[in-house]
């Protein structure tokens, strides 16, 4: 009886475990890759925060930002 609960407890584990890679990999693939470009020389820390309220969008050109977003924070302060 003991030998038939720890098989059954076993394969529960395996099938939870399996179904877990596969899920997270599952997420994991279908999130969008996010390119920041620095400019030369930066040194420093970066911080990235998402859906700021009254934060402008970030400027794009084709699928990457541009260096303009840095520029205006520069003029900005």
């Amino acid at each position: 009886m003991l030998k038939k609960l720890y098989v059954l407890y076993l394969v529960v584990f395996f099938a939870i475990s399996i179904a877990a890679v596969v899920i997270g990999s599952y997420g994991i693939n279908d999130q969008k890759s996010h390119i920041y470009l620095l400019p030369d020389g930066y040194t420093g820390w970066v911080e990235i925060r998402y859906k700021q309220e009254g934060s402008p969008p970030l400027l794009r050109e084709g699928k990457v930002g541009t260096e303009q977003q840095w520029k205006d924070e520069k003029n900005r302060n």
